[in-house]
């Protein structure tokens, strides 16, 4: 939104009784303070109109914060309240009453909270119920044929098909979200999309292809003032370096990863992030030497943040990055008992990458153990 239309809408809901207009302006405010990563203002704004709908018992205003509100409370890490405004936000969705309002925000309110609770799912280990959450996003947003909701389902769903490693729907989906975004001169959800389809290219190309798309697309996030999902999205960027091959800049990514984290209050990455520094360390990087203690230390902290946000899929890959170094150090029995249960919790997407990993490492830590059994 341009600073003109934002100091429109401020007066409008200073200086106006109006319960409509004021609405309206509220959320085109708050929608403002997301895209720009304002958690705290965006809060008040929320609270403001919430009681405003309240107050005059309109319905239609009392459902338009529980699309933002749920995003707000996904990025901050409260994932239990995230999910009862997304469920709201899907369940009190009228398209006559609430379609409309793309103008103020720039997006369909069921389809942002339905393709941002996607990847939250599979933060909390539903895999296969992130990815039909993230389809029916895509095609949610296509029959409305509102091009900026089609672009943010497309950006979303890649990032739950990129989480699942699979990589060729994942980037089909990028695509799709960059040709739309182009054709209308989308700016800013053309750097998202350009993020997104660089850093599934990347994850495909180990050396470090596409990595130069994700920084032009975070260029053109970055000038168009859009920070929400940016730890995560900086995050991202130091996994594809670190995969090829560049500690050094996946350290420099990570530290300003943290840095934008505490700056903005998102802590929905978080645990995905501390398990990257512990790999970092274990690597090592320009004057530095790998520093086992020092992944075990982060390896650790990621757990207790997964497990403190029930962030399943999170605890699952920091249990295996310890657990690999618990394999490596000899303490495979240490190791096997850690990632069982972990595993063992999950009931869906058994078939996608992390799961065959984990699969595969319990079975590398169960034969050891028990061929040292064997010869005893």
């Amino acid at each position: 939104m341009s600073r003109a239309r934002t100091k429109g809408y401020q007066e409008i809901y200073k200086d106006v009784d109006d319960p409509k207009l004021t609405s309206e302006a509220l959320l085109a405010l708050l929608s403002s303070c997301n895209v720009r990563a304002e958690y705290d203002q965006a809060l008040r704004l929320t609270s403001e109109l919430s009681s405003l709908g309240e107050s005059v018992n309109d319905s239609a205003i009392i459902y338009m914060p529980e699309a933002p509100l749920g995003v707000l409370s996904y990025l901050r890490g409260d994932f239990a309240m995230a999910k009862e405004h997304f469920k709201r936000a899907e369940d009190g969705y009228d398209r006559d009453r609430h379609l409309p309002l793309t103008r103020l925000t720039g997006y369909d309110l069921r389809v942002f909270a339905s393709a941002c609770s996607a990847l939250m799912i599979w933060q909390l280990g539903y895999p296969d119920q992130a990815a039909a959450t993230g389809q029916k996003a895509v095609e949610a947003a296509d029959t409305l044929q509102h091009f900026e909701s089609a672009v943010i389902a497309r950006c979303m769903h890649a990032w739950v098909l990129l989480m699942r490693r699979e990589f060729a729907d994942a980037l089909k989906s990028a695509d799709a979200a960059v040709a739309i975004s182009k054709r209308q001169k989308l700016n800013f959800l053309e750097g998202w999309a350009l993020t997104m389809r660089g850093l599934t290219d990347s994850a495909v190309n180990e050396d470090g292809g596409g990595i130069e798309e994700y920084r032009a697309g975070c260029k053109i996030m970055i000038d168009a003032g859009t920070r929400f999902y940016a730890s995560a999205i900086l995050a991202s960027g130091a996994e594809a370096c670190l995969r090829a091959g560049h500690p050094d800049a996946a350290k420099s990514a990570l530290d300003i990863a943290f840095t934008v984290k505490d700056d903005i209050g998102e802590r929905f990455w978080e645990a995905e992030m501390q398990r990257l520094r512990g790999e970092v360390s274990l690597v090592g990087n320009e004057g530095n030497e790998r520093d086992e203690s020092e992944a075990e230390h982060q390896f650790q902290g990621a757990l207790q943040t997964a497990r403190s946000q029930e962030a399943k899929s999170f605890e699952l890959r920091a249990a295996m990055s310890l657990a690999r170094l618990w394999q490596k150090q000899g303490k495979r029995q240490d190791a096997f008992e850690l990632l069982t249960p972990v595993y063992d919790w999950f009931t869906e997407g058994l078939d996608t990458g992390d799961l065959k990993e984990a699969d595969s490492l319990l079975k590398a830590l169960g034969d050891t153990e028990t061929s040292a059994a064997a010869s005893c």
